[in-house]
Formats: structure tokens, sequence, C-alpha cells
């Protein structure tokens, strides 16, 4: 943020903002402080302060149970890639700025994964 201004947050969508953010190291209280300190309008404030929520609410956001399990059962999407439909698009996500729930498709995949090899190597060994 001390490369960019406030103003200029009006501006931007969430997921230009989502980089900003990440690029300045900045907390969310740090960010409330200088739109504070700012001399926008009220609503223009209440407008950078909601984009602001979105973002961060945006990179914290977990997967939802339903899709811990789907990437559990089936690691990495492998058989909807064969198919025409991905249950995940990890690059769309990750674009809009969704980047736990990308850190979570990616350990909750690794896990399944994990878990089929060591079924598979129990199988072998009998």
């Amino acid at each position: 943020m001390n490369n960019i201004k406030i103003k200029e947050l009006l501006f931007h969508k969430i997921e230009d903002v989502i980089p900003i953010i990440e690029n300045e190291n900045l907390t969310k209280r740090e960010i409330q402080i200088r739109i504070s300190k700012s001399k926008l309008q009220k609503e223009d404030k209440v407008k950078v302060q909601q984009k602001i929520d979105f973002a961060f609410k945006r990179i914290s956001e977990p997967l939802d149970l339903q899709m811990k399990i789907i990437c559990f059962l089936i690691p990495f999407g492998l058989v909807t890639r064969i198919g025409s439909n991905n249950i995940f698009d990890v690059n769309h996500h990750r674009k809009l700025g969704f980047k736990k729930k990308v850190r979570d498709f990616y350990s909750y995949s690794f896990l399944g994964f994990l878990t089929y090899l060591f079924i598979i190597i129990i199988l072998i060994s009998f």
C-alpha cells in the first residue's frame, strides 16, 4: 500500500487487490487504519473497506467439507480430467485469489493419493 494509494483501490477488481495486499504484506488492521486516515468520502471508504473485506475472505476461505471429501477420494481430480468437466478448476480459483482453497485442494488430494498408495502397498505385500 506504500506504492499504491487507497483511492486507487476503488478502481481495482477484488482479484487485483489480493496481489497488492500480498505484495505489500499488510494485515487487515493496517489497511483499515490507512482507509480511515485517507481523505476519501465516506461512501468511498465503505466501498474500499468492503473490497478489502472480500479480498481477505477470498484469501482465507477454505474448501467446504464436500470438496474436501471429493479431493480425498478423487486425488487431483484424476477421474474428472478424463471427462469433459473438472470438479475443481485450480487455475480459475488461483486467478480469483482463493489461496487457502487451492492449498486445501492440493493437501487433501495429496492425502488421498497417499492413502491409495498405502492401500496398494498393503495389497501387494499380501
